[in-house]
């Protein structure tokens, strides 16, 4: 995912970014599930303008993972976006309830080459 994003021109941190979770425009959470409690604990309180991004791999049965993410970081600023193979040309499919933070994300997505799909069941309905 660093080398998709960077590639395409975005300043990317890895690790432990500390205070700067606070400061930031946009978290994206990629890697095995199993490693989310720690590293929210690590990231203490984020910013009302950040966007966080649930790319971390699988789900948990029975919950929706993205939604007990957004609690545990306090925010509903939370999309969605399952990436296979994170490289230019992937497909990435995304959810999410708020529209304004859903066309950042895709725009940081299509800027790294991927294609996007809105996966919002009412963005079609007629």
């Amino acid at each position: 995912m660093r080398n998709l994003l960077f590639g395409a021109g975005h300043n990317v941190y890895t690790g432990d970014i500390g205070d700067g979770a606070s400061v930031c425009d946009m978290l994206i959470f990629a890697g095995p599930r199993s490693g989310t409690d720690a590293i929210v604990t690590q990231l203490g309180e984020i910013g009302d303008q950040t966007i966080v991004v649930d790319a971390i791999e699988g789900t948990l049965p029975g919950l929706d993972a993205t939604a007990l993410l957004a609690g545990k970081l306090g925010t509903y600023r939370v999309v969605r976006a399952l990436i296979a193979r994170p490289k230019a040309g992937s497909h990435v499919l995304m959810w999410g309830d708020n529209p304004d933070d859903m066309q950042l994300v895709a725009g940081v997505f299509r800027a790294a080459g991927c294609v996007t799909t809105d996966c919002d069941p009412t963005v079609n309905a007629g």
